[in-house]
């Protein structure tokens, strides 16, 4: 009886954690579909945007994805200072307002 009961257990428990990871395969494959949807926006941005006189830039989730290099003219930060993760994207704002 133990023993069932234990084994029992054991198969509830396996069957939990396949369906984590069937779950967690799932969100592997949208991330991987999300960032090759934003390679491709990136990629159409930075083959145009050479040619462009206005500043483009692409947002994505709050942080900034893309900017050309009218942008970094414009707002005197280079591409590298806005792609860092501590990048505040409303310090541009507050930046023009002052």
């Amino acid at each position: 009886m133990e023993y069932e009961n234990k084994s029992r257990q054991i198969l509830t428990k396996l069957f939990e954690l396949r369906v984590t990871v069937d779950e967690l395969e799932k969100m592997i494959i949208q991330q991987e579909n999300l960032l090759n949807h934003r390679k491709k926006i990136y990629e159409s941005y930075s083959r145009r945007s050479p040619l462009s006189t206005d500043a483009i830039y692409v947002i994505f989730d709050r942080k900034l994805e893309y900017v050309n290099k009218v942008f970094e003219g414009l707002f005197g930060y280079t591409a590298d200072e806005v792609y860092r993760q501590e990048f505040e994207l409303m310090s541009l704002f507050a930046q023009a307002i002052s």
